[in-house]
């Protein structure tokens, strides 16, 4: 009778873990997903050519399903890209779809939460040919901090350096916002701007969105701990140049 029992109360147990985790591992837990939420920097390696080039993407995560709006990729035809796609496990699978008809399909394995590799297939509406090849990923952090401090080197008011500081908050979807607090700018119109853009793999950009605005657009360090580019400004009669920024 004793048998009897721990038999039905073994077998109670099971029904109740394969109703609570709706999956399960060979170890008996449940399946994890992934995180690929995030700025992510890639590496396609061609097969035809063995040239490389970057793709650099914000990854949007909900549940297995894989997002982005935020995309810069060479080897394409298109300007403006979105891509959807799912993960499972460490695997995962996404395409990026152009506004002229290219894709870029990728498969993959996700590994340690911070890079992925794989492979991947170009096909494009004509412009160029297409291509396949291997892929190799790492997770760039957040550019979001208080402490940025930097320079800008102008290319039309001497002795053309100004200094600025910025605070800057990023979303879990890349979006970037902040303010820049310019000092030493022979345009004293350039004081505080608030600035809006978006973070995608190792690139961000700024606007202030105004006419007479300034707006700045770099690459970062894999540790997002320094950024370099150039920017343009309206007012002032117009200026453009190089800037550098780091924080600690």
């Amino acid at each position: 009778m004793a048998n009897m029992k721990r038999l039905i109360a073994t077998l109670l147990w099971t029904t109740f873990l394969l109703g609570c985790g709706g999956s399960s591992s060979v170890g008996g837990g449940p399946t994890l997903n992934a995180q690929l939420n995030g700025s992510w920097h890639a590496t396609l390696t061609s097969t035809a050519s063995g040239g490389s080039s970057p793709l650099d993407i914000f990854i949007v995560q909900n549940g297995t399903t894989l997002s982005s709006d935020k995309i810069s990729v060479q080897g394409m035809c298109s300007s403006i890209n979105t891509m959807s796609g799912s993960v499972s496990g460490s695997k995962l699978n996404f395409i990026i779809t152009g506004n002229t008809g290219d894709t870029v399909s990728i498969t993959g394995t996700a590994s340690g939460g911070n890079s992925f590799s794989g492979s991947y297939t170009i096909k494009t509406s004509g412009c160029i040919n297409g291509d396949t090849g291997t892929l190799s990923a790492t997770l760039i952090p957040s550019v979001q901090s208080s402490s940025w401090t930097g320079t800008t080197q102008s290319t039309t008011y001497p002795p053309g350096i100004t200094t600025f500081t910025a605070s800057l908050n990023e979303d879990s979807s890349g979006n970037v916002t902040g303010v820049l607090t310019f000092t030493g700018s022979s345009c004293s119109f350039l004081a505080t701007e608030s600035e809006t853009g978006a973070q995608m793999g190792n690139i961000m950009y700024l606007s202030d969105n105004s006419p007479n605005g300034i707006n700045l657009g770099g690459t970062m360090d894999a540790a997002a701990k320094s950024i370099s580019g150039t920017y343009s400004i309206s007012i002032c009669n117009g200026d453009n140049g190089t800037f550098t920024m780091s924080r600690p």
